[in-house]
């Protein structure tokens, strides 16, 4: 079975393409949902959350937009927020890996924004990385609801660069050039590794 690292920049289109991989014999893992899962869901992590971040707790749930709030103004303190979810979202990415290998799965596609930032590229068999240039990724990003330059800026810095992330994929697929010819370039690649 194979395991497919897709990541990229913000607003590089790297979710739409490893959509574009998944389908029959192929689960799409997305780490973004993970986490979201994780902070709806997950006693544990909510609990680890509150400990630390006791404003963004209403009701005993996350209040994201606070959380998101306080990070903004304590930035130092997203490293702590960091150290609660990021080793669960692996976790749940290796549990994913463990189930779609049980199930003999022909691929597992792995959406991960800070794949390399994580380490999660040691869990891949190759790894594609969406990649538009910086001017289109920022009309792309300031389209979506609540998007702002210090929100753009804060989301930038926690990524590594776009030039280190191309160097080190064993595929770079460039999606500024549109969906016909992303899937066409997916296409390929499936045929290639006996996935189509």
């Amino acid at each position: 079975m194979l395991v497919i690292g897709v990541t990229g920049g913000m607003a590089s289109g790297k979710s739409t393409l490893a959509r574009m991989f998944s389908g029959r014999g192929i689960v799409h893992v997305d780490a973004d949902k993970l986490v979201h899962h994780l902070l709806q869901h997950d006693r544990e992590t909510k609990a680890a959350i509150a400990a630390i971040f006791p404003m963004a707790m209403s009701q005993q749930h996350i209040n994201r937009a606070a959380l998101a709030d306080y990070i903004a103004k304590h930035p130092h303190s997203l490293v702590n927020l960091e150290a609660i979810l990021h080793p669960r979202v692996r976790a749940l990415e290796e549990k994913a890996i463990l189930a779609a290998t049980r199930n003999r799965l022909r691929a597992v596609i792995l959406d991960v924004p800070l794949l390399f930032e994580t380490a999660a590229d040691e869990l891949c068999d190759v790894v594609i990385v969406a990649h538009a240039p910086l001017a289109h990724r920022r009309r792309r990003a300031f389209v979506r609801a609540g998007m702002t330059e210090a929100k753009w800026q804060r989301l930038m810095a926690r990524q590594w660069p776009e030039a280190d992330k191309k160097h080190l994929a064993d595929i770079v697929i460039e999606t500024s050039m549109g969906k016909a010819a992303m899937r066409r370039a997916v296409n390929m690649l499936m045929k290639e590794w006996g996935l189509r």
